[in-house]
């Protein structure tokens, strides 16, 4: 089994969203932020090939549709199709995932003039983020940031879990603490405002290690020593259901979780 789970740069204009979509086959997942004006679109499938090729017909569509300038969200970017990690599901095909990364990441510097930046065992979405065209150059492509497109992120990673968690404004300063009190091996950490509202955003690169409960219950506690209230929880694409199966039933509303919202009940839905 393996999943594309595509980050694009544009979450408010949901037809222009669903105009993409409707293109593709293979669709497990749509999540847009107008917010972070920012959609993930996870592309799942058990044959290595058509996850590349939908991804491929995704990276077309989002090269005659959208424009980097016109992105305003608040999440960090480089492109319009922003970031593009390739997911084995069973590790022992992570290999594969790292053929799907490279295959993908020349295709769209040849084909689409997109430059591409790679991650995975060599270096972090992080590193790339910080160091992209001041001591980091793409692996793939021009070396400048297409005009109309900007650059891309491919990546082949393990899987893990987005997952958000909303708090009001009081005390800001110390919800921005948050991140680095957080942040470490397990799970990737950052904080954004928005209006009255503070998201604690975070990339848990370890799910079976550190799950979604464990984020909550941390980020309560460390908000409650501040008298910051806890708005709600919102999980970002997919969680695998083995994480889901470690964590109580009778917490799953709580944390915006479903049987649903697994990657296993997502390919048998597409399956039929």
């Amino acid at each position: 089994m393996f999943e594309s789970v595509v980050n694009l740069s544009e979450g408010k204009n949901s037809e222009l969203v669903q105009q993409l979509v409707d293109r593709l086959d293979n669709v497990a997942d749509v999540h847009s932020d107008s917010i972070h004006d920012r959609t993930v679109v996870t592309i799942l499938s058990t044959s290595a090939e058509q996850v590349l090729a939908q991804t491929q017909s995704l990276a077309r569509s989002v090269a005659e549709l959208l424009d980097i300038s016109q992105c305003t969200g608040i999440h960090p970017k480089i492109g319009s199709l922003d970031v593009v990690p390739f997911v084995a599901l069973d590790k022992s095909q992570f290999t594969q995932s790292m053929e799907l990364r490279d295959t993908f990441a020349e295709w769209i510097a040849s084909e689409l003039q997109i430059p591409a930046f790679v991650y995975g065992p060599e270096r972090s979405l992080p590193e790339i983020r910080r160091e992209a065209y001041k001591t980091l150059f793409p692996q793939f492509g021009p070396t400048t940031p297409n005009h109309k497109l900007g650059s891309c992120c491919v990546g082949a990673r393990p899987v893990m879990v987005a997952y958000n968690v909303w708090l009001d404004s009081a005390h800001p300063e110390e919800v921005k603490k948050i991140p680095t009190l957080l942040r470490g091996p397990n799970a990737r950490v950052l904080a954004f405002q928005y209006e009255e509202r503070f998201q604690a955003s975070a990339n848990l690169i370890n799910p079976m290690i550190y799950r979604p409960d464990h984020f909550y219950d941390d980020v309560t506690r460390l908000t409650a020593a501040v008298h910051v209230d806890v708005l709600g929880a919102e999980l970002v694409g997919l969680v695998p259901g083995e994480v889901l199966s470690q964590i109580d039933p009778a917490r799953w509303e709580e944390l915006d979780l479903t049987m649903g919202k697994t990657i296993e009940a997502r390919l048998v839905a597409l399956e039929g």
